[in-house]
């Protein structure tokens, strides 16, 4: 059985995001990622923030996506 708040490695939060690990990383380096949690050298993501952070760019139309980019830089 699956928590939220189980930790998950860099490569599971990029295959549930659907997108690269490279992307994760440097996200991290920019700060405008999802929230990540630093243990030791070793990088993990609470399953629950990986999905509250994808809900929270669900759109329902190009306008809105873009409304949203400007709105955020």
């Amino acid at each position: 059985m699956t928590s939220e708040d189980d930790l998950i490695n860099e490569i599971e939060a990029a295959r549930m995001r659907g997108q690269s690990v490279r992307t994760l990383q440097m996200e991290r380096l920019r700060g405008s990622g999802c929230c990540y949690v630093k243990l030791g050298r070793s990088v993990r993501y609470r399953r629950g923030d990986v999905l509250a952070f994808i809900k929270a760019r669900v759109v329902s139309s190009t306008t809105e996506a873009d409304a949203r980019r400007a709105a955020h830089g």
